[in-house]
């Protein structure tokens, strides 16, 4: 019966190294034995791969590597058997309007102006000292500008 092996050969390439798979044969099934005794045949643990990071809205919607999310705020994280599950809640959701009164027009649309942490800014806020973090438009193309 024969039995087929495989030996690990690293092949030098300009300077470089590549690991290579070269395929042995031996006569019988004693050969193998007597080759793992002597240590030249080795058991490759099995490779585990690190999980992937995956990040869904609260409403199920996967969130690419894009999403801004400083227009997020972070939720919760928990571990499948494939990946990591990262849940993140929009800004727009904790978002409290104290004064209907308190906004600017932008294409027939009110803007509502928001603090990282979804706080309404008042009317004196100097928007030329902070730094733009990004906005959400609802549904009733109302639009939530949040800056830093």
């Amino acid at each position: 019966m024969k039995h087929l092996m495989m030996t690990l050969v690293t092949v030098l390439t300009l300077g470089a190294t590549v690991p290579m798979v070269k395929a042995d044969t031996y006569q019988s099934g004693r050969d193998a034995d007597i080759m793992r005794e002597r240590g030249q045949v080795w058991n490759f643990p099995e490779i585990k791969r690190e999980r992937q990071v995956a990040n869904y809205n609260t409403d199920g919607r996967y969130l690419s590597e894009a999403t801004n999310f400083e227009l997020y705020n972070f939720v919760r994280e928990y571990k499948t058997s494939d990946d990591i599950r990262r849940i993140w809640s929009p800004k727009k959701d904790a978002s409290v309007i104290h004064d209907k009164e308190r906004y600017s027009m932008d294409g027939g649309h009110k803007v509502y102006n928001f603090d990282s942490f979804a706080y309404q800014l008042p009317e004196s806020t100097d928007f030329g000292q902070l730094t733009y973090i990004g906005y959400f438009e609802l549904e009733d193309g109302t639009i939530y500008r949040y800056w830093k």
